[in-house]
């Protein structure tokens, strides 16, 4: 039993509290005891309950759930932005390249966009035996020639390839043929035909080797035609 003084276990048959001296009340003594055996049986059971049980339990799954979710949130935001700067800063970087060549496609544009009368004036009138002889020496070069179209070979896109004769004989014979390839500037401009005398400016590409009707190899001087003229002093 336990003294209804100081609530220490004392012996059943006790009558003094060995502990604080008090007289011992068997009555309260055992009322003690039983409200005593309630309370821990009550303690108890208390402690035994499940810990999902219990209302702190889910409080603290409530709070890791909140945090996970603004965890969450933060990285998606977080992606978002980067995913937002990387994009911008390809734009950018998009934005300057075609800048860049815009410009240079202007800058050459302009240095290309040399006027008719200027790439004339730099083509020069050079022999056509020495060519002939010679083609790789003087590949590149901007050149002239006036002669009779011989043949005409239409192609696509406006394209045209004429076989050309460039020397003019004593006995007003023209000879001496070249390779000329030419594009129309557009398809209002007047047709090359047979016969016609015309002025040729372009830049020589070497030899053009060509197969015959008879079917034996010809190799004559090309030309890559810029600007071509009809003659009117035939």
């Amino acid at each position: 039993m336990f003294c209804n003084k100081c609530g220490k276990e004392i012996p059943n048959d006790s009558r003094v509290c060995k502990f604080c001296g008090s007289m011992v009340n068997q009555q309260q003594t055992i009322n003690y005891n039983f409200n005593s055996n309630t309370n821990t049986t009550n303690t108890n059971t208390n402690i035994k309950k499940k810990i999902y049980q219990q209302w702190w339990f889910w409080l603290i799954i409530v709070f890791l759930i909140i945090g996970l979710i603004g965890t969450a949130i933060n990285q998606e935001e977080a992606n978002a932005v980067n995913q937002e700067k990387a994009n911008s800063s390809n734009v950018q970087t998009n934005n300057k390249e075609n800048t860049q060549k815009n410009t240079n496609t202007q800058q050459t544009n302009e240095k290309s966009e040399v006027s008719k009368a200027d790439y004339q004036k730099q083509c020069k009138k050079y022999d056509y035996n020495e060519l002939a002889r010679n083609p790789n020496k003087y590949k590149g070069q901007k050149i002239k020639f006036t002669g009779e179209v011989i043949q005409v070979q239409e192609g696509w896109f406006n394209s045209v390839t004429l076989r050309v004769n460039v020397t003019k004989g004593e006995y007003g014979f023209w000879e001496d043929t070249i390779w000329v390839d030419y594009t129309y500037s557009d398809e209002n401009e007047s047709k090359i035909l047979k016969d016609d005398i015309i002025d040729i400016y372009g830049e020589f590409k070497g030899q053009k080797t060509y197969t015959t009707v008879l079917g034996s190899s010809m190799s004559i001087p090309q030309i890559d035609a810029k600007y071509i003229s009809l003659n009117k002093n035939k």
